[in-house]
């Protein structure tokens, strides 16, 4: 039974050691064998002294089995061992028995050809958990329990002389018989494991060599990148050997940010930024986004190690662009819209307010007449003509100014940091209404209209926004009152803006209730002194007010059609 179970367990042994040739082993422990065996080899006389007290020292085996069963369970380590083997299936009370039947095995006068039995030995306790230390501890016990047995004897010195050399050179063949069996066993247990990691490795290395993401390591003491994904080297054009691979690649804007995150790294955070990299072998203008992070690694609040991914995120970051675009921008005349406009007002005023050496100036500024354009020629027409002014304004204006257009015919300029307001807001009003002398061009039509601009400037017509483009607007009407085609916005001219408004909006309703009454006014020739013709004349009836003065609404109703 016993070599049944060592039988099956070698060939486990074999399988388990194929990482290092499992014939191969098999043959050295062989050979090997066959040194113990001539090296320590039994004379003649030394053979029969161990046949003569075989039965003898053969007496003791069931104490022995006791002695060696405790010493398993009275170290610690062994003991732990030989429970997990337990609860593995294993049954330890056959593996003190199969290693009893192996140690008197070696008072018989003949040993084993086969080196087998004696391989399974070592192999039967690694697999039990049971290190090399303690099975040497086991062998002498044994040594210790033979010499109590010969000392018991009634024999003759010669005899026992002989008798010890034999069961030395016994007890050593088998010994490192199963010591070989043993280191043989746990190098092909290494072997398989390290076969196992490689394969592992190969894996790992494969799926990492096959997302398009990019991993990395730094050693922060040395500063040397320790792991590198295979990705890593199709990207980057130098060997990624500091910190930061492809940091040379890196758009010049971003590279301060990108080392400004690493040491956030370093300080134990854990940091992310977005920057342009340039691939490998590819053009400078062929760059793209990629999102950086760094995660320290760190030990007793020390950062010894900082892992680094690194993805393409060009994609993403066109989207958030495209929408930001749409967010920000006048989708017919491509123009900064109201949104972006009024951010930028409130950043010049900020920057304002830490400089109070400068100043903001606002305008706003309206197309004169555009609905009737817009109303006769239609839709198209106007969206071409509105389109055709943004080119026109544009080209009218600095660099570091922003025109925005704020809806309809409605366009709004922002003039930062500004030393002379009052003469800066003139010299680009007159350029504005300069775009406006020469004919804009419809379909093969020359179409004239004129614009009004009403000018505010910060600090001096208000300290918010709101309030500047509210008062940009009152200086707008004045100057459709004029002849200037600008005004700055002057205090007072609040309570007839106001008034105007209400005109405005009473107006808008006086057609609906026929509140208006059309006079005519005949025209003589003085030459015939007959009847030429006559003016017709648009009164408005107020229902509180009664007739109300043409000075007051007729410019007004021309404004708003």
């Amino acid at each position: 039974m016993q070599r049944m179970a060592g039988g099956k367990r070698q060939k486990r042994n074999r399988k388990a050691g194929a990482g290092r040739g499992g014939d191969a082993a098999d043959r050295q422990l062989k050979e090997r064998w066959k040194e113990f065996r001539y090296v320590l080899q039994l004379s003649d006389a030394e053979a029969q002294v161990l046949g003569r007290y075989h039965g003898a020292l053969s007496n003791g085996a069931a104490r022995f089995a006791e002695t060696y069963y405790n010493y398993l369970f009275d170290n610690p380590a062994t003991a732990n061992a030989l429970y997990a083997y337990e609860r593995g299936g294993g049954d330890v009370g056959d593996l003190v028995r199969a290693e009893l039947n192996q140690l008197l095995a070696l008072l018989t006068p003949e040993m084993e050809e086969s080196h087998e039995p004696y391989a399974v030995a070592g192999n039967r306790h690694l697999q039990a958990g049971i290190e090399p230390l303690w099975i040497l501890g086991g062998y002498r016990l044994y040594l210790e329990h033979l010499r109590d047995l010969i000392a018991a004897l009634d024999i003759e010195d010669g005899d026992r002389r002989l008798l010890e050399a034999a069961l030395h050179k016994r007890l050593f063949q088998v010994m490192g018989m199963a010591m070989e069996a043993c280191w043989e066993a746990r190098l092909a247990q290494v072997a398989a494991e390290r076969d196992q990691a490689v394969e592992a490795r190969g894996r790992i290395e494969a799926m990492l060599g096959n997302i398009p993401q990019i991993l990395w390591s730094v050693d922060v003491s040395s500063g040397q990148v320790v792991y590198a994904s295979p990705a890593t080297h199709k990207l980057c054009e130098a060997p990624v050997e500091g910190p930061i691979p492809c940091f040379e690649q890196t758009h010049e804007e971003d590279r301060e940010r990108l080392s400004a995150a690493w040491q956030s790294a370093l300080d134990g955070g854990q940091a992310t930024e977005v920057v342009r990299i340039r691939p490998r072998g590819t053009d400078p203008a062929e760059e793209r986004w990629y999102q950086i992070s760094f995660y320290p690694f760190a030990v007793r609040r020390r950062v010894n190690r900082i892992d680094a991914l690194m993805e393409d995120v060009t994609e993403q970051q066109e989207a958030l662009s495209r929408l930001e675009h749409l967010a920000t921008t006048d989708e017919l005349t491509e123009l900064a819209n109201r949104t972006l406009w009024y951010d930028r007002v409130n950043q010049a005023i900020s920057r304002c307010r830490r400089n109070e050496t400068t100043k903001v100036v606002l305008m706003l500024l309206d197309l004169d007449h555009f609905k009737v354009v817009n109303d006769t020629l239609g839709h198209p027409a106007g969206d071409e003509l509105l389109r055709q002014v943004a080119r026109r304004l544009q080209s009218a204006l600095r660099d570091s100014d922003t025109l925005a257009r704020l809806g309809g015919d409605e366009f709004a300029v922002l003039m930062p940091a500004v030393d002379d307001a009052r003469r800066a807001g003139e010299r680009v009003a007159r350029k504005i209404l300069e775009c406006f002398k020469e004919p804009y061009w419809f379909e093969g039509e020359e179409l004239f209209f004129s614009t009004s601009i009403g000018i505010a400037v910060y600090p001096d017509h208000g300290a918010d926004t709101d309030t500047l483009l509210s008062r940009a607007d009152i200086a707008m009407y004045r100057a459709k009152r004029g002849d200037q085609g600008y005004a700055f916005y002057e205090r007072g001219s609040d309570s007839g803006s106001a008034n105007q408004l209400q005109v405005s909006g009473q107006l808008r309703y006086a057609l609906e209730r026929n509140e208006f009454e059309l006079y005519y006014q005949p025209k003589v020739s003085l030459r015939g002194e007959r009847l030429a013709g006559a003016e017709a004349l648009l009164r408005w009836r107020h229902p509180q007010e009664g007739l109300v003065p043409p000075a007051r609404f007729l410019h007004i109703a021309e404004q708003i059609g």
